[in-house]
């Protein structure tokens, strides 16, 4: 174990620790344009068989990653976090983001996206989406 022997080692090490959390922080997102996401599309998926959703998921990352109106991207199933009051009832979660609606238009028009839907379809048995804003009430 590391001793600090002066007030100023144990500034050092805090301040070093802080640095290499922001840097971390910069890389945990996808943001391919660094501005700040507008619109974040949410989309919650009910499959009528639940173990299709690791290939869902694998159709996500490979259609609707890549797109360049997607400012950002997390896709993957429920997270059990111990709380009873959270919705565990959908199958995989998506989450795209977007800088404007033009690039929200344009992601919903994209032929992969267009195919993603027509090739899924048959197999939700229900959809829940949310349109967020990053905007204010005032």
């Amino acid at each position: 174990m590391m001793r600090l022997r002066t007030p100023y080692q144990a500034l050092y090490l805090f301040s070093g620790i802080l640095c290499g959390l922001s840097v971390l922080s910069g890389c945990s997102t996808s943001d391919k344009q660094g501005g700040t996401r507008q619109i974040n599309h949410v989309v919650l998926f009910h499959l009528q068989d639940p173990a299709d959703a690791s290939a869902l998921q694998k159709d996500c990352a490979a259609w609707l990653k890549p797109l360049p109106e997607v400012s950002y991207y997390a896709c993957g199933p429920h997270v059990d976090v111990g709380r009873t009051n959270v919705t565990d009832d959908y199958a995989l979660g998506l989450i795209v983001s977007f800088e404007n609606q033009s690039e929200y238009d344009a992601y919903l028009k994209a032929p992969a996206h267009v195919m993603l839907v027509e090739k899924w379809k048959p197999e939700f048995s229900g959809l829940t989406i949310y349109d967020i804003g990053n905007g204010t009430l005032d």
